[in-house]
């Protein structure tokens, strides 16, 4: 299995792999930025908007504006907690996670997969150590 390098990773590799993954990361990070500004002059937003937006924030590894953005949709459906519930634990943060998930309004069998799944991969890394 194939793991992406973090930043602090990035000093144990050689000099053109971190020039590649600087140049992958700045494009997404161009690409995200593009989105938001897309986003904000939508004339109308829908869950999907949101919901795409928020993805792409997540994806980014800015949890923080995708949790932002959720507090401000005026409504949610399951694609939207899933989603940040996805960002908190494919970040490590399973207290958020767990919170957000017991804040769903209605949770079906997805729902548990992804807090179970963020357990899993904690309880994973744990043993890596």
């Amino acid at each position: 299995m194939y793991y992406a390098p973090t930043i602090g990773h990035l000093g144990k590799l050689s000099t053109s792999y971190r020039s590649v993954f600087l140049r992958q990361q700045s494009r997404k990070l161009r690409e995200v930025e593009t989105a938001k500004e897309l986003f904000n002059h939508m004339p109308q937003k829908n869950p999907a908007a949101f919901n795409a937006m928020i993805d792409a924030f997540v994806k980014s590894g800015n949890v923080d504006s995708a949790r932002k953005l959720f507090n401000e949709m005026p409504e949610r459906n399951v694609v939207s907690w899933m989603t940040l519930i996805y960002g908190y634990c494919k970040n490590a943060n399973l207290q958020a996670a767990r919170l957000l998930f017991n804040a769903m309004p209605e949770k079906n069998l997805i729902s548990w997969i992804a807090i179970i799944g963020g357990y899993c991969q904690k309880i994973s890394n744990l043993k890596k150590r």
